[in-house]
């Protein structure tokens, strides 16, 4: 049985056996079935110590997921991407952080909205006052009604 720490434990000995087991280089531990179903119901802190495959990706991914629609993350990786290229061309910054958070997965209208908001927000936080309204379509205009021909 392949087993991942949600701890971070490299290597486990069997208390029966008297056989220890070292992490791969993905951090997985192969066991025996027996051993792998006791590490697989033991808990520390409240928290599942020990996952398997299917549980290790199903957690992942929604940490992933998480991560990618939280605004704050979606913000600093701009940031991030953008920090080093201060002194660049501005345009060609964010081109390069738009290009990464695509390659990362990110909606990139999705993303830009949301950090817009934020950035809203927060200004509005810092000077007290409400962000500008979005602006209005005007009313489309009525056509005149038709006069019916004559026959």
């Amino acid at each position: 049985m392949r087993l991942y720490s949600r701890f971070d434990i490299t290597s486990i000995k069997d208390p029966e056996t008297g056989e220890q087991y070292d992490a791969d280089e993905t951090g997985a531990i192969e066991v025996p079935e027996a051993f792998g179903r006791f590490l697989h119901g033991q808990h520390m802190a409240g928290k599942q110590a020990w996952e398997d495959d299917a549980e290790r990706f199903d957690r992942l991914t929604a940490e992933e997921d998480a991560r990618r629609r939280d605004p704050a993350s979606l913000y600093d990786l701009l940031q991030q991407r953008l920090a080093p290229a201060e002194k660049a061309d501005p345009l060609t910054a964010l081109a390069d952080a738009a290009a990464a958070a695509h390659a990362a997965g990110v909606d990139l209208a999705e993303a830009f909205a949301h950090i817009t908001e934020a950035l809203d927000e927060q200004g509005s936080e810092q000077t007290g006052q409400q962000p500008p309204a979005p602006a209005k379509k005007a009313p489309a205009k009525k056509a005149a009604p038709r006069k019916p021909a004559a026959q």
